[in-house]
């Protein structure tokens, strides 16, 4: 995916899914910040606060300005005239303006950070960076369900790694779109995970839904992540933004 800077959000139909890539500096001391704090709400800024670590601080300031930022273009509005409530399971959604039939998703891991925006259809989205300290078979084992584990069984060591992310981004985008975070048992679902496999949703128990109505796209957001985007059927043209530095300013 080609990742193009722009100073403000583009118009967006509702064959579109829009896909943002924000990367903190390095080290937690981003040019970005001290504008896109500004933009916070008192609750906002309340919340980063209370974060005692600063990297993780400084990762809630740069997602929520930035997506203060991004959705204020497309509604017309200031990103600081954005007003959020969160649902039951603590998911975000614009009150004010009339949102416009939007919905986003926000993830993050690590330094990067991935928003991903459609209208009139449903979104959810998740990066993790790869990691290779754990086991992998012990928590697929756990979490994945029955299929998603023997496949994964099968894969090299040189590929399970990104075969375990690949599966978990996937999963977590599904649940993500469902507004449940982990409320939802992980291995009641599958969906396909090795190399090669078409991205999508095979099997699903969660609340009679139709795997077809679905579709899964792997995003290249950076070369140390795995990522994922899930929405509804038919499938949509994605476009990759970077929002430049000078915006936040």
């Amino acid at each position: 995916m080609e990742w193009q800077r722009v100073d403000r959000a583009p118009a967006i139909e509702d064959d579109v899914v829009d896909l943002w890539r924000i990367v903190a500096a390095e080290p937690n001391h981003d040019p970005r910040l001290p504008a896109l704090r500004a933009l916070l709400s008192e609750e906002e800024r309340a919340r980063a606060d209370r974060f005692l670590v600063e990297e993780p601080r400084v990762i809630f300031t740069l997602a929520r300005g930035t997506l203060r930022q991004i959705l204020g273009g497309y509604l017309g509005v200031a990103p600081a005239e954005v007003e959020f409530d969160t649902g039951e399971h603590g998911r975000p959604f614009v009150v004010a303006p009339e949102p416009a039939g939007l919905d986003f998703n926000v993830s993050h891991s690590g330094r990067v950070i991935l928003i991903a925006v459609a209208r009139h259809r449903p979104i959810g989205a998740d990066v993790e960076v790869i990691r290779t300290d754990f086991d992998h078979e012990k928590l697929a084992n756990r979490y994945f369900s029955k299929p998603e584990g023997e496949r994964l069984a099968t894969e090299s060591n040189a590929e399970r790694d990104r075969s375990f992310f690949r599966c978990w981004t996937r999963k977590e985008a599904y649940l993500k779109l469902k507004g449940a975070g982990l409320t939802f048992p992980l291995d009641k679902f599958q969906v396909t995970l090795l190399a090669g496999e078409e991205p999508a949703l095979v099997h699903t128990e969660i609340e009679e839904d139709d795997p077809s109505r679905f579709v899964i796209e792997d995003v290249d957001v950076d070369p140390s992540t795995m990522a994922a985007v899930m929405t509804s059927t038919p499938r949509p043209t994605l476009r990759g933004w970077e929002l430049a530095p000078e915006a936040a300013s």
